[in-house]
């Protein structure tokens, strides 16, 4: 049960960092990426 609730979160962050990258550019969390 514990996988499928990473599982969702996941790949929702995989996108919202592709589409904050410029955001997150400025954070710092670009970088990391």
């Amino acid at each position: 049960m514990n996988s499928t609730v990473v599982k969702p979160p996941l790949v929702r962050l995989s996108k919202g960092t592709r589409e904050e990258r410029p955001t997150q550019r400025s954070g710092g969390d670009g970088k990391e990426t």
